[in-house]
């Protein structure tokens, strides 16, 4: 088991573990794929799952030394989402524990076994083949999803 510590803004931890714990599968045919790694390399944590259809990976900034672990996705997501936004988020991997701290709120988590995990998202270098801000991606999927909505009171009401 790896042995780091970090620290990220509590709202990025949540909305990240929520969207990566989206994609992890309900019934996957390999256990491991119920977890989501944990990176943090150059001072960004990234959170992965992957199965053998998709691969899902969200980075946030993060401040702590470069380490790995993985949890079981929907936990983690679970806690995340229950966590006070007012404070930093501190999480620690020591041993057969991860040590969730946000102010006065502390989780402990079971680590997975990070062997059994492949480390994908720090090896992997996906050359960028467009970069758009959030809120421009946000305003065209608005305008392309009510022109292919079926409802066809969609497009009058909006």
């Amino acid at each position: 088991m790896t042995i780091g510590a970090f620290t990220v803004d509590t709202a990025l931890f949540r909305n990240a573990a929520a969207w990566v714990a989206r994609w992890v599968p309900t019934k996957p045919s390999q256990p491991e794929w119920l977890g989501m790694s944990l990176e943090v390399y150059d001072e960004k944590l990234t959170f992965g799952s992957y199965d053998e259809n998709i691969t899902a990976q969200g980075t946030i900034p993060a401040e702590g030394s470069d380490t790995e672990v993985v949890v079981s996705a929907r936990l983690l997501a679970s806690v995340a989402s229950t966590l006070p936004t007012s404070e930093r988020t501190f999480v620690k991997f020591m041993g057969d524990l991860v040590i969730i701290k946000t102010g006065a709120v502390t989780v402990t988590l079971p680590p997975m076994g990070v062997p059994l995990y492949p480390s994908t998202f720090s090896s992997i270098k996906l050359p960028t083949v467009a970069w758009i801000p959030g809120a421009n991606l946000d305003h065209a999927v608005q305008r392309v999803a009510s022109a292919a909505s079926r409802n066809e009171f969609a497009g009058p009401l909006q």
